[in-house]
């Protein structure tokens, strides 16, 4: 991921450019060829990766659970998974079920 390169040449000069407003979320296949420049804000800027993958799966690393492992739903299969994190209100936004696990 980070630090990942390309197997092949890039012309950059067919690159697109997007520039996002504050709070603009962006959303891509992972097999795009992205990057940005260096956030020079004072705000932080934040990436979010989101896998999936059928409780069928082994998941092979050494920690176990596996720091971002959460079952969503189904039989938990081959695998450890990390609780969910706690509601906590006034803390976390709420949402539909906040509070219910």
């Amino acid at each position: 991921m980070l630090g990942s390169e390309s197997a092949v040449t890039v012309d950059e000069s067919k690159a697109v450019g997007l520039v996002p407003a504050p709070g603009d979320v962006e959303v891509h296949h992972p097999n795009i060829l992205h990057a940005s420049d260096a956030d020079t804000s004072p705000r932080r800027r934040c990436g979010l990766t989101i896998r999936y993958i059928p409780t069928s799966t082994r998941i092979t690393s050494e920690e176990q659970p596996f720091v971002s492992a959460l079952l969503l739903r189904g039989d938990p299969g081959v695998n450890v998974y990390q609780p969910f994190p706690a509601y906590v209100p006034g803390t976390h936004m709420p949402f539909a079920g906040a509070g219910t696990r």
